[in-house]
């Protein structure tokens, strides 16, 4: 980076559009999440500053004092550490771009971070996410699968026609509204794929190749290309010893039957995500209120249960440290005792069929 522009002129607001638009070429490879989040946090500080002082208008006005004014008034108001220090790294970013294009010295240089204090806000006593069992996943998708939709008399008397115009999809011989389907698929592609909710909002109809029953090209956090496969985790693991209800794959192509290509899989906001796991885990009674992102918890602990090797469940979930992958990895010990002596089966097997061959011979 070799631009040489003049400084003193830069103002505020063509400093934070040229950072945002750095961001978004191609030397960086962010998601448009990350990008908005840098931005955020960058406005933040610009906010800060010009409140603080109406006369800095230009980039080279800040001073290594602003910062740590900003700083010091973020822990007076209590703010965590996380946050203070996500934001801090948004503007050691910054200040390194606006350094090499010689917009400005890179301030953030002198800048240190005092060490998290142990406080009710460590990450020690951080609530951990936890995953479901294989029961809890089976009651709460045999609980939408069975929950019908009961109208009072009043009710269908008013809303015959609007009732009569919504879209009903035919399964196993029941009727399903379009909601139930949704929110069923939802729930299944969540568990059967480890996705993140925003992963998982992104996809589209002509993502879906039902001949290898993945999604082509999902666009993962950080910015990088994998086709994710939907592993048949419901017959392998659920339903291991009963008869599976409803093929996952047959499901899909019913729901995208009617979709043009370019539609969204689920056309639903990110709340809405939240609100229909939240919804039918209660419906299900189950202990806690299940979030898409415990799916995903749960998606890595079965994998692991069922022996699969970590190094695979890190890719399958699209992590880039092993260490992120454990832990999301929460054995069950019970299920981990039935592998084990499946494994020592398996073995005593081995060894019989070795001897056997070797006095044949």
């Amino acid at each position: 980076m070799n631009r040489v522009i003049n400084s003193d002129t830069l103002t505020l607001a063509e400093a934070t559009t040229f950072f945002i638009q750095t961001l978004a070429s191609e030397d960086f490879l962010y998601s448009q999440e990350t990008i908005k989040t840098y931005k955020f946090n960058f406005e933040q500080f610009i906010h800060f500053i010009t409140q603080r002082d109406h006369a800095k208008t230009t980039l080279a006005n800040i001073t290594v004092g602003d910062v740590e004014e900003w700083l010091a008034t973020m822990r007076r108001n209590d703010y965590s550490h996380s946050t203070i220090h996500n934001r801090v790294c948004s503007l050691k970013l910054a200040f390194a771009l606006f350094h090499d294009y010689h917009y400005c010295s890179d301030i953030m240089s002198k800048i240190t971070l005092t060490k998290r204090s142990k406080s009710r806000r460590t990450r020690a006593n951080k609530t951990k996410t936890v995953a479901l069992t294989k029961e809890e996943v089976k009651q709460l998708l045999d609980t939408v699968r069975s929950y019908t939709v009961r109208y009072s008399t009043t009710y269908l008397k008013l809303n015959k026609k609007k009732l009569d115009q919504t879209p009903s999809y035919s399964v196993n011989g029941e009727q399903w509204s379009a909601k139930k389907l949704r929110d069923y698929l939802f729930l299944t592609v969540l568990y059967c794929t480890g996705l993140r909710k925003k992963e998982i909002l992104s996809l589209t109809k002509g993502q879906y190749n039902p001949t290898y029953h993945l999604f082509k090209a999902v666009v993962r956090k950080g910015g990088y290309i994998q086709d994710i496969l939907i592993l048949d985790l419901l017959e392998q693991y659920i339903y291991v010893n009963d008869t599976l209800p409803i093929s996952l794959a047959s499901l899909l192509e019913l729901w995208l039957k009617d979709l043009p290509d370019t539609s969204k899989l689920f056309i639903i906001s990110a709340s809405n995500g939240n609100t229909i796991t939240k919804t039918w885990s209660r419906r299900a009674k189950l202990p806690m209120q299940v979030k898409p992102h415990q799916m995903r918890h749960t998606f890595g602990t079965h994998l692991g249960n069922l022996g699969v090797n970590p190094i695979t469940i890190k890719e399958l979930m699209g992590h880039k440290q092993l260490a992120t992958t454990e832990n999301y990895i929460h054995a069950d010990y019970r299920d981990m005792a039935n592998n084990v002596s499946k494994l020592k089966l398996y073995s005593a097997t081995i060894d019989a069929d070795y001897k056997i061959t070797k006095l044949e011979e």
